[in-house]
């Protein structure tokens, strides 16, 4: 038996239609991958936003303490202050500065 190039022909041309039908599918998957990495990488970059808001947040709330704590001093005298500041250092682990004071 012997192959005619008329059949090889065919065959190729069979093979070079089915190779042209998959290209589309495999565009349209690569398509779809770059989606969900895009997907991925905007989750990613919301995640890292929270995280700056969440952390500037914290930073207000911090200085708004501190504005409060200013406040509050500033009508206390600076007798007190330092009596307030080594009553709050001996509470704590610094007994031996209690001692000195």
């Amino acid at each position: 038996m012997t192959l005619d190039s008329t059949d090889v022909d065919m065959q190729i041309e069979q093979l070079r239609t089915q190779i042209a039908q998959f290209n589309p599918q495999i565009s349209q998957q690569q398509s779809i991958n770059l989606g969900y990495t895009r997907a991925a990488t905007q989750e990613k970059q919301a995640r890292l936003d929270i995280a700056q808001a969440q952390v500037t947040e914290s930073k207000s709330q911090a200085a708004l303490q501190r504005a409060l704590l200013l406040k509050r001093d500033y009508h206390i005298p600076l007798f007190q202050q330092a009596q307030l500041a080594a009553d709050y250092l001996c509470k704590g682990h610094r007994q031996h500065l209690c001692t000195s004071l």
